[in-house]
């Protein structure tokens, strides 16, 4: 991963979503809502954070949520 440009992070379900916000207010992860719980994505809740190696890594072990990067 490229840690100079910002990473998506996806769950599903507002349960998740709610965990995931909170994990990332809690380590002062800084995010944005990309798309939240629209009809033709099903139930998926996608976020653009900003991580350093150890916070992803942290995040990737701590979380239910998928983390990756677009080129």
């Amino acid at each position: 991963m490229d840690f100079n440009k910002p990473i998506c992070a996806v769950v599903e379900g507002d349960d998740d979503s709610k965990k995931l916000r909170e994990y990332f207010v809690e380590h002062g992860i800084a995010f944005r809502v990309i798309i939240e719980g629209y009809v033709y994505v099903g139930d998926l809740h996608i976020f653009e954070c900003s991580m350093t190696e150890e916070t992803f890594q942290a995040a990737d072990r701590d979380t239910n949520a998928l983390f990756y990067q677009w080129d």
